[in-house]
C-alpha cells in the first residue's frame, strides 16, 4: 500500500520529529507540549529541524524523509526484532 504516515504521541522537541521523519513520517503531530510550554514550542522545534538541515546538508524534508525506515536497513528482518527486544525491555 501507498500510505502516508502521520506521527504523534511523545513528540516534544525537534529531534523527536527528526526521528519521525527519517522514519518516514509525511507529518508531524504535536499537542500535549504545546499546552504544558505554549505556542512558541512550535517556532523552537522547527528552528531545531531547520538546524539539523543545514547541518546535515538536506535542502528540503523529501531529501532524507523515510532514509531510516526498514525498507533502507539492509537487515531488515534485524531491525524488526531489535525493535521488539526494545519494546519487550522498555528501552527506547
Amino acid at each position: 500500500l501507498k500510505l502516508d504516515l502521520a506521527a504523534s504521541g511523545n513528540i516534544r522537541s525537534a529531534q523527536d520529529m527528526i526521528k519521525q521523519l527519517l522514519a518516514g513520517a509525511a507529518v508531524i503531530q504535536v499537542a500535549s507540549i504545546l499546552y504544558k510550554e505554549g505556542l512558541a514550542k512550535i517556532a523552537e522545534m522547527l528552528n531545531g529541524l531547520e538546524n539539523w538541515m543545514k547541518e546535515k546538508k538536506f535542502n528540503s524534508i523529501e531529501d532524507f524523509k523515510g532514509k531510516l525506515n526498514q525498507h533502507n536497513d539492509p537487515k531488515s528482518e534485524a531491525f524488526v526484532r531489535a525493535q521488539y527486544l526494545k519494546a519487550i525491555a522498555g528501552v527506547e
